[in-house]
């Protein structure tokens, strides 16, 4: 009975461990991405900027469909 609940808490340590590295992790993604957005020439960036929105949109009903 123990070992099943140190087994329990070790597993979510874990899984609290490794959703704060996806969050961290997809910080990096996202300033990254502003900072590639930011360089792009003028030209380019009404382009990356619908590609963003699209994401966004992605996400958005990936989140409510799974939320």
């Amino acid at each position: 009975m123990l070992d099943e609940d140190d087994d329990k808490e070790e597993d979510i340590e874990k899984l609290q461990e490794r959703l704060l590295r996806t969050k961290n992790g997809l910080k990096l993604l996202l300033m990254a991405w502003a900072r590639y957005e930011d360089e792009l020439p003028d030209g380019m960036r009404d382009d990356v900027s619908d590609a963003r929105q699209d994401w966004g949109r992605i996400a958005r009903k990936f989140l409510s469909d799974n939320g």
